[in-house]
């Protein structure tokens, strides 16, 4: 007999001062019927999770800023309409109601939309507390089957649960989300804060710490110091590592890197899913802290990149080289002025809706994002232009001459031209001598 646990002091307990002293729901537990209080694309204002008790529910924990989640959505209404009514799919989030109404609204391809969705929520959340958006949570009569990642709600493994056959699926750990780092130093307990004269350290990854990276006082004039200086970030692939401490740019550029490496595994991670990814990520991300003394005349980026491509057995160069780049080019403003009074931007595989935005902001994006080979290269700006730009790109960016075609209409021009670029390159030391 399928049954659902009727949380009679839920409410009071997720509204009470030591709510976060509960813990989220794991694979194996029961979940209470809690209600579902905002619905909407539902035949009703609100639900009882147990309404859908007959079906394998799959609650979707998402948000409109999350890019991820946007692009999981369409996949997962797919899914919903393959299966019908064997299963119930329920984005959830607790953004309110105007904008969930306004995100879908300006989204005409969503129209057809057939999931409901859950907004302003705080009973889910409360049970699940999920860490890291998409967030996946599949129940099946009243228990928690998994909880876990967004490319896991497949075809594939919605069939095993259905059949209750054998199920191999990534299970998330739940830890919340922490800062390892503080004006002590990493790891540091208050005994050892007033000793601490120097500290080099560099850690695997550490689960449920944020994915960061910062520095601190590293340009300050020795004589100006009042603190010492710093470099640290949490959960950082190597790639990126290297990136930040040389070019101590902001924005990661795939498209100004160059390998001279036997092994890629430590640098990309490219068509790895579920635990495999989990395992990699395990193996390739670092935490790392490293403060140098007030006094010390040696500057805390020139340390630290010295002992990065000592332990990892590296050479790595920063400097500028004459390359093929695709440049940006204006020809006609008068067509990618903005006639927008907001910033809007919505980016899926498919379409980039950018508004009023600077053109900037587009040109980073390519540069964040892999491309085809056809746009692999460096990225300049050479439009001159400073207002804000409406743009839409339709081209699937898979090709040059499709992309050029997307920006020609919009009075821009895409160059491929040679300029001279600061190129970063990493290479095995034996190679870079």
């Amino acid at each position: 007999m399928k049954t659902f646990t009727v949380a009679l002091l839920f409410i009071g307990l997720i509204n009470h001062t030591h709510a976060q002293e509960i813990k989220a729901l794991k694979a194996g537990d029961t979940v209470p019927d809690v209600m579902l209080d905002s619905i909407l694309n539902y035949s009703e204002s609100q639900a009882r999770l147990s309404d859908f008790k007959d079906k394998v529910i799959i609650l979707d924990f998402w948000a409109t800023w999350c890019g991820p989640c946007i692009t999981a959505l369409p996949k997962l209404d797919s899914l919903q309409k393959v299966f019908k009514n064997k299963i119930i799919i329920i984005p959830v989030t607790n953004e309110k109601k105007q904008l969930v109404e306004t995100f879908f609204r300006e989204r005409p391809y969503f129209n057809d939309f057939s999931m409901p969705l859950v907004y302003s929520d705080k009973n889910l959340r409360a049970l699940f507390q999920p860490r890291g958006l998409p967030y996946e949570v599949i129940i099946k009569n009243g228990r928690v089957i998994a909880v876990t990642n967004a490319y896991e709600i497949n075809a594939n493994n919605i069939g095993k649960i259905i059949d209750d056959t054998s199920l191999n699926i990534f299970q998330r750990k739940n830890i919340a989300w922490k800062n390892g780092f503080d004006n002590r130093g990493l790891y540091l307990d208050d005994e050892g804060t007033a000793s601490l004269i120097q500290q080099k350290l560099i850690t695997k990854s550490v689960e449920g710490y944020r994915r960061f990276s910062t520095t601190q006082n590293w340009e300050t004039k020795l004589e100006d110091r009042t603190t010492p200086t710093r470099i640290y970030g949490q959960n950082m692939p190597l790639n990126a590592i290297i990136w930040h401490a040389w070019t101590r740019e902001s924005t990661y550029d795939y498209h100004r890197i160059r390998y001279n490496v036997k092994n890629m595994t430590p640098y990309t991670n490219s068509g790895l899913k579920g635990e495999i990814m989990e395992e990699w990520k395990r193996n390739n991300w670092f935490c790392y802290d490293y403060i140098v003394p007030l006094n010390s005349r040696k500057n805390v980026i020139e340390v630290f990149k010295e002992d990065i491509q000592s332990l990892f057995n590296i050479k790595v160069t920063y400097k500028s080289e004459l390359t093929n780049c695709l440049v940006l080019v204006a020809v006609d403003s008068s067509k990618f002025k903005s006639k927008n009074e907001k910033p809007f931007i919505d980016m899926n595989a498919k379409n980039w809706i950018m508004r009023h935005v600077p053109v900037m902001s587009f040109l980073d994006a390519l540069r964040n994002n892999r491309l085809s080979k056809e746009l692999d290269y460096p990225f300049v700006d050479e439009t001159n232009y400073k207002s804000p730009i409406d743009l839409t790109i339709r081209s699937g960016l898979n090709s040059y001459e499709t992309l050029r075609a997307d920006l020609q209409n919009q009075g821009f021009d895409l160059l491929k031209v040679k300029r001279k670029v600061m190129i970063l390159t990493i290479s095995d030391e034996k190679n870079g001598q």
